[in-house]
């Protein structure tokens, strides 16, 4: 079994640092890449519903002529 403190290993304090440092390499980039992907995914919904506006507009154009 090993023991609870080893000398000249890191203590909690040093292992709480690097978890933290550790969450936040990896949390950065990941809050990144969902907000570009949010970003893309919301243009390219809102090009469809204007291209479904613009057709429905010339079918009412053409319904009145």
């Amino acid at each position: 079994m090993l023991p609870a403190f080893v000398p000249g290993g890191m203590g909690p304090p040093d292992l709480l640092v690097l978890v933290v440092v550790l969450l936040s390499f990896l949390a950065v980039p990941i809050v990144i890449i969902v907000a570009i992907w949010k970003y893309v995914i919301r243009h390219s919904r809102d090009g469809q519903r204007m291209a479904a506006l613009e057709q429905r507009i010339e079918e009412l154009e053409n319904e009145e002529q």
